[in-house]
């Protein structure tokens, strides 16, 4: 969403419908602000720490699966 509302800003908005000017407008006020999560309640997390943490988990969790079938295929 950094550069969502600019992105909306910037497009071809002035000469298209009154529903096209509308969506632009919420699309730059919802831009505003960051997407936040709370996890379980007692902390928050944002988009970009969200991902990290899911790529994190995403690489060290299938390494020791790709490691043991190799060790199995032996």
């Amino acid at each position: 969403a950094s550069g969502m509302a600019e992105a909306a800003f910037t497009c071809n908005w002035i000469n298209e419908s009154r529903y096209f000017k509308k969506s632009i407008k919420l699309i730059t006020m919802r831009s505003q602000n960051a997407l936040q999560f709370r996890i379980y309640g007692f902390f928050d997390i944002d988009l970009h720490q969200l991902t990290q943490v899911s790529i994190f988990f995403y690489l060290h969790a299938g390494y020791p699966l790709s490691h043991k079938k190799k060790e199995c295929n032996q």
